[in-house]
């Protein structure tokens, strides 16, 4: 029983001493990892992960106005909100200008902002979160077109924008716009098919075979927002029409004179829109201002919905 107990010794013994002697002569590439089985073991490497080469930028922008924009892009604007989607423009100095669209919404109290810009390796994602009318709001029964614009630089026009749902907005082929926005002055009907308005100091003409309805309780002189469409004669086909909102109190803004109208009124370019302003001193009021020359006015808006102007003189 000793003699066997004494051989079992030497062959642990001798067994270890190999291992040593083995783990000894092993270059340290060659140690095997532990077992995977083994509570605790890993096989991975405690060294830190080696980079895949991917690099985010996060990118400031800022939300801009129609205030902001030339007339050409804000008038572009109204028929893009019609339809939603994105588009954008690139000046000489590498700054981007982004439409973001959501389309038609039922009601008044939908909003869209962005909430981020990244460029990833050459991709600008953009993020934009939709924000609904909550249940119990007070809201206007109008069909409205949110839109958002904001500008950047350091992006590449590989766009990816999508709403915090992971919903992609769409690029908008301007070709493929067939309905249209203006803001104009209504200047009464015609007949029982067709209204004359002022756009851009010119007037025009809108039909539609109910229009006598269309235009029913609004008065002429007042700021209306059309949406029409085109047929194959030329034609402006009018879908809808409606008063502009404006406040009652006394208003205070800058604009570009564009001349006399009558001995009553003058025209007015106030962001994009071409504004009819009434007082019968207007020859003394202008007297001295060329036509494009920018200006500060004060007006307020009567009961008949006219704009009644109160002051005007150079911009300061």
């Amino acid at each position: 029983m000793k003699t066997s107990k004494l051989i079992i010794t030497t062959l642990i013994a001798i067994t270890s001493l190999s291992l040593l002697l083995a783990g000894c002569g092993q270059d340290d590439s060659e140690i095997t990892a532990p077992p995977s089985n083994i509570p605790g073991a890993s096989t991975e490497s405690t060294s830190p992960a080696p980079s895949n080469g991917i690099t985010v930028n996060k990118i400031e922008f800022e939300e801009i106005t129609e205030d902001d924009l030339d007339v050409e892009m804000a008038n572009l604007i109204n028929d893009m909100a019609l339809e939603g989607g994105f588009y954008y423009w690139v000046d000489s100095e590498g700054t981007y200008t982004v439409f973001i669209g959501l389309g038609e919404r039922p009601t008044s109290g939908y909003e869209i902002k962005v909430l981020s810009v990244e460029d990833n390796e050459g991709k600008t994602n953009i993020t934009v979160e939709e924000t609904k009318p909550a249940e119990d709001d007070m809201v206007a029964q109008v069909i409205t077109y949110p839109y958002t614009v904001v500008q950047m630089k350091g992006i590449t026009n590989n766009f990816n924008i999508t709403d915090t749902k992971g919903t992609e907005f769409a690029a908008i082929e301007l070709e493929n716009l067939a309905r249209h926005m203006v803001v104009c002055i209504y200047q009464g009907l015609i007949d029982n098919t067709s209204i004359e308005t002022t756009l851009d100091g010119e007037p025009v003409v809108f039909r539609n075979n109910q229009m006598a309805s269309k235009v029913d309780g609004i008065d002429e002189g007042t700021l209306v927002t059309i949406i029409y469409t085109t047929n194959d004669e030329g034609q402006m086909i009018l879908e809808s029409i409606v008063e502009v909102e404006v406040d009652s109190e006394t208003i205070d803004a800058t604009g570009i004179y564009q001349g006399l109208i009558d001995g009553n009124s003058i025209e007015v370019l106030v962001d994009g829109v071409y504004m009819a302003l009434r007082n019968t001193e207007v020859e003394t009021m202008t007297e001295g201002l060329k036509k494009d020359d920018s200006v500060e006015i004060k007006y307020t808006v009567s009961s008949e919905d006219q704009f009644l102007l109160i002051s005007i003189g150079p911009s300061k």
